[in-house]
């Protein structure tokens, strides 16, 4: 029981713990369930992730004179960047399982390579983007997407996490 909660909260709480038990033996069984929830609650924990992504900008290029608004269309320019990528990736996965289910030979090989290509070009992308949007030296734009990177990964750590805990209580 949480004492600066409402009744209502703390009642829903201990609901959701008398069921978790049974709710990650469902989970053992099919773990579809969880799996099909998180992609489920994935696309509007995204659309709350960009603009936090966006304040995120705002906040380390603080005096580059630009409204908030350019921030987020440059974080869904990058977002979208990145979702291509991944779908790309994706793509060429199932590109090789058709092509060679047994996943040994040159068409795999070279799938394999693309897919390491685009997961490469994909940090080149945001800190060239990162130059190019801001105009900021090579340094100070290292310098900073280097501590958005890590501000993104912790703020993309914490989504996840959080994603992963509403879906089990969705469930």
């Amino acid at each position: 029981m949480i004492s600066w909660m409402p009744d209502w909260v703390n009642d829903w709480v201990n609901d959701e713990i008398e069921e978790s038990p049974q709710k990650g033996k469902e989970i053992e069984a099919n773990p579809n369930l969880i799996t099909d929830q998180i992609f489920d609650v994935l696309p509007a924990t995204m659309f709350v992730l960009l603009p936090i992504v966006a304040l995120l900008f705002k906040i380390w290029y603080l005096f580059a004179r630009k409204y908030y608004i350019e921030h987020l269309i440059f974080a869904l320019h990058n977002h979208s960047f990145i979702f291509v990528a991944a779908l790309l990736i994706l793509l060429l996965g199932q590109l090789a399982v058709w092509v060679e289910p047994s996943g040994e030979g040159r068409v795999t090989t070279a799938l394999d390579g693309t897919n390491t290509a685009i997961l490469l070009w994909i940090p080149v992308y945001m800190f060239v983007s990162l130059k190019r949007v801001y105009g900021q030296g090579w340094g100070m734009t290292f310098a900073k997407f280097s501590l958005i990177g890590i501000s993104y990964l912790l703020l993309l750590g914490l989504t996840t996490a959080f994603v992963a805990l509403l879906s089990f209580v969705l469930i």
